[in-house]
């Protein structure tokens, strides 16, 4: 066996080990909404490509742990879209092509994209330009992935003007968790808010009729909610069968990833 050969053999041998690894710990994430795991570094990855940064005024590496952990979810089947500086990146950008090159993905526009990458943590709105799913289909719901600058829960006190603190509640959560973000601007966290409770027009049809619900056993008894009473209930009781919107995973520069699927409330503050 040759050196060139040999070489190539091992890096195949080390991007299965941690691509195996990695989607698990993105699982695990999305399964246990605002709990903290630390990706493995993808060492693999020794040419990054660049994207250009208008506050720094320069061409920028990606992030990383973000693209490991982005390629860990592509193959020929899905769709990707990257986007930089609130401006979704061509097809024929060098890092557009890099990432098609090695995991045989292709491009989408983003209404069809499966993953999207946002590599400054902010997407501009761009985020609003993702495929939510459908009632009938909302696996076919979009997954985003944004790279901010640090991560912490509440064991850990980040500092500064620009962290974010929210507080999260859903399926996965025992009570409530706090999260601590630095480096995603304070409108983002609005626009992730904004693609998910949709699934309330899954019950009334966007009706503003009384909606009759059944207690107890006897279906004599019976007690009509408003609208909005109704729409309560149903989110606090929901598991998400119905829910529509952006699953979302933020990870930082030190490989650190939280997941926010879309079944997730998030409070700010």
């Amino acid at each position: 066996m040759s050196v060139q050969v040999a070489a190539w053999h091992d890096r195949q041998q080390r991007y299965i080990h941690y691509s195996t690894g990695v989607f698990r710990q993105l699982l695990d994430c999305l399964a246990r909404p605002g709990k903290l795991n630390r990706l493995e570094d993808p060492i693999f990855l020794d040419d990054l490509p660049t994207y250009y940064s208008a506050r720094r005024q320069a061409q920028v590496p990606f992030n990383r742990y973000a693209l490991g952990a982005l390629m860990t979810l592509l193959d020929g089947e899905v769709s990707f879209t990257l986007a930089a500086d609130g401006h979704w990146l061509s097809e024929s950008d060098a890092a557009v092509y890099w990432l098609a090159l090695r995991t045989g993905s292709h491009s989408a526009a983003a209404s069809e994209a499966t993953f999207a990458l946002f590599c400054d943590g902010k997407s501009g709105g761009l985020l609003r330009e993702l495929s939510l799913g459908t009632l009938l289909e909302p696996e076919l719901s979009a997954t985003a992935i944004y790279c901010v600058e640090r991560l912490a829960d509440e064991r850990e006190q980040l500092s500064g003007p620009e962290v974010i603190s929210c507080a999260l509640r859903g399926p996965g959560i025992p009570d409530l968790r706090r999260l601590q973000i630095s480096g995603l601007e304070a409108h983002e966290l609005e626009l992730i808010k904004a693609t998910r409770g949709v699934q309330q027009s899954s019950i009334q049809e966007q009706s503003s009729e009384p909606l009759a619900l059944e207690i107890g056993q006897d279906n004599e008894q019976a007690r009509t909610l408003s609208a909005d009473e109704a729409s309560d209930k149903k989110e606090s009781d929901s598991s998400g069968d119905f829910a529509l919107g952006v699953d979302v995973y933020l990870i930082d520069a030190t490989g650190l990833c939280v997941g926010l699927p879309r079944t997730t409330r998030l409070v700010k503050g």
